[in-house]
């Protein structure tokens, strides 16, 4: 299975694409292939041994080779050495740390644990551990576990557990099982088994079996299923 972070290595150079972790994905761009029975390319990973993509700690990643056979020419030490340049590369082109501060985020794939991101109008945020997000109008962002996103407008955020979304109106915000939205006035919030979602004027809730949600009663809230338990509050 591919892991962060993937790459190919050829004879005289590694293939290690800023936004793609696909083995896959990869060798089908090279047309790759192995000919003659003779192993064309490898398949490996750099992985954080402690599970924390945020430790940037070269010590703190190794590689991993992802098939059963290697060529003769394949050497698994120097490769590292050359793995842990590529991933210093990867960490300052890709990952958004405390006080930085990002204009624009309109494609690629994404880190963020601190700092701030003016705009995400396209691309793929993974594993928000802090930070501001100010506005959201396309892309995706998934597996929030802290820090502030506001003024959603669209696109698709999911798998919530932790921090704060604000402002919503309109895209998709979907699994949420823990942390706060609130001030939502258009979009579909669904999946919620956890967290409290408050001020609702509009949207859709649905599938909802766990966590709060509070509204005023002058406004229309549809939720999918009524049968689920659900502790409801107006405000």
């Amino acid at each position: 299975m591919c892991q962060i972070k993937s790459a190919i290595v050829l004879k005289n150079n590694i293939y290690m694409p800023l936004d793609e972790n696909s083995h896959e994905v990869m060798i089908k761009k090279l047309k790759l292939k192995d000919v003659d029975g003779q192993i064309a390319f490898v398949r490996v990973e750099m992985i954080p041994i402690d599970g924390n993509y945020f430790n940037h700690n070269l010590k703190n990643w190794k590689l991993k080779v992802d098939q059963n056979q290697t060529p003769e020419w394949f050497d698994s030490k120097s490769t590292e050495i050359e793995m842990r340049k590529e991933i210093k590369i990867w960490f300052k082109k890709r990952f958004i740390l405390n006080g930085m501060e990002i204009e624009e985020i309109k494609d690629g794939l994404w880190y963020i644990i601190g700092g701030t991101i003016g705009n995400v109008s396209g691309g793929t945020i993974k594993n928000v551990r802090g930070g501001i997000i100010k506005n959201v109008w396309e892309g995706i962002i998934e597996d929030v576990r802290g820090g502030t996103i506001k003024n959603v407008k669209g696109g698709i955020i999911k798998n919530v557990w932790e921090g704060i979304i604000e402002d919503v109106r309109g895209g998709i915000i979907k699994n949420v099982r823990g942390g706060t939205i609130k001030n939502v006035w258009e979009g579909i919030i669904e999946d919620v088994r956890g967290g409290t979602i408050k001020n609702v004027k509009g949207g859709i809730i649905k599938n909802v079996s766990g966590g709060v949600i509070i509204y005023p009663n002058d406004k229309k809230i549809v939720v999918a299923d009524p049968n689920y338990k659900l502790e409801l509050f107006k405000k």
